[in-house]
């Protein structure tokens, strides 16, 4: 199976109605599949999400909110406790 929008969203929407604690998304087009997951997140509630990244500088681009973000603060994004970390 290729890699591709709708099988990224029923990864995403399958993790969110099983009893996993977390989900790995991998492949290519980063950014997209960022604008994918949080699309879908937000359609969501009291959620608590840790959102790994490989780097700090654009992750206030990608979820959208105004304030520089800072790994291992809370951050309360969409009805969401959104936990930012990087490697």
């Amino acid at each position: 199976m290729k890699n591709t929008k709708e099988k990224a969203s029923k990864e995403i929407f399958e993790f969110l109605e099983s009893d996993k604690k977390y989900l790995l998304l991998t492949g290519t087009h980063m950014f997209k599949k960022h604008e994918l997951l949080i699309s879908i997140l937000n359609t969501t509630s009291d959620k608590k999400i840790l959102f790994r990244a490989n780097a700090m500088n654009n992750l206030d681009t990608i979820l959208k909110v105004s304030q520089n973000i800072k790994s291992g603060v809370p951050y309360g994004v969409h009805n969401n406790t959104w936990w930012i970390g990087y490697t």
